[in-house]
């Protein structure tokens, strides 16, 4: 079935994705669910905590938070990811790497991937309209 050929279903409330990203909205689209994207007002990047996984989860609160101070009063429900590549150094620490931005600096960052113990985390919440986060 392609993708034009789904009908979004209706939930019971409205559900906004916090995210613009084309790859996100192509996901939920996938899935018929009727939403609308908005854009997290927020530097992610200044988001930062002593773990690299636990940073992760905390991005994607941070992105649903924002998204629904904008829709102060609303009844929706929101649902917001972040992912990243945890790096374990010889050391024992793990690193978050950064999102490389330009292509040589992808080849770089693959280079360093290349043989190394690396994990893809993923944190995805859901905040619903009282401020209860799943």
């Amino acid at each position: 079935m392609s993708e034009s050929a789904v009908s979004p279903f209706q939930l019971p409330v409205e559900l906004v994705l916090a995210s613009t990203s084309p790859y996100r909205i192509r996901q939920l689209a996938r899935m018929g669910v009727a939403f609308r994207a908005v854009s997290p007002a927020l530097d992610e990047q200044s988001i930062v905590e002593l773990d690299p996984v636990a940073t992760i989860v905390a991005r994607a609160r941070a992105k649903a938070r924002s998204v629904a101070a904008v829709d102060d009063g609303s009844a929706a429900w929101v649902i917001a990811a972040d992912q990243g590549v945890v790096l374990e150094e010889e050391d024992g620490r793990s690193r978050l790497l950064g999102k490389p931005g330009r292509a040589d600096l992808a080849v770089e960052q693959l280079m360093e991937l290349a043989g190394r113990h690396h994990t893809l985390a993923t944190s995805v919440v859901l905040l619903l309209p009282g401020g209860q986060l799943f």
